[in-house]
């Protein structure tokens, strides 16, 4: 204890710009990116699962591995994200070593890998994470006795249609 006890080594020294949880953090610039060495793994890696004719479940949880990065900076892609998820899931469930390929699974991933190649991850400015968002309008349609009731769960308020 007391001033002989203080480790220095212990401590690391604090930096403006580092690596954490996938990441490359620019804080004087304030600016995040996806490293450039992911993206060339997301790139080796769907070029090897498009000429594949069966996914394993190893091969999935690859793919949704690499993939996880992009949707920090590209929202959109969240549902694509997903459907891949799904098919593991599905695979997870039946005991099944994998999936084959389906035309829809390839159009999936050859969406991805056209968004790859032909897109720049330049990076994010961080203030596009500082508010939150507003939700999407929501409606609500129900029927009942030749009427058809819309309401705005947003705002509240409801049309009726006889």
């Amino acid at each position: 204890f007391g001033s002989d006890g203080w480790h220095e080594g212990k401590f690391t020294t604090w930096s403006r710009v580092f690596h954490a949880v996938g990441i490359d953090w620019n804080i004087p610039d304030e600016y995040i990116t996806v490293p450039q060495r992911k993206i060339d793994k997301l790139r080796s890696v769907l070029a090897e699962t498009l000429g594949k004719a069966f996914l394993s479940r190893k091969r999935l949880d690859s793919v949704i591995g690499v993939l996880r990065h992009v949707i920090s900076f590209i929202p959109i892609t969240k549902p694509f994200i997903q459907r891949l998820t799904a098919v593991k899931n599905r695979c997870r469930s039946l005991a099944s070593e994998g999936a084959p390929m389906t035309e829809f699974l390839r159009k999936d991933l050859q969406w991805w890998q056209t968004l790859v190649f032909q897109t720049e991850f330049a990076g994010m400015p961080m203030n596009l994470f500082d508010h939150t968002k507003a939700f999407d309008e929501i409606w609500l349609v129900t029927v009942a006795r030749n009427t058809i009731c819309i309401t705005s769960m947003k705002l509240q308020e409801r049309l009726l249609l006889k």
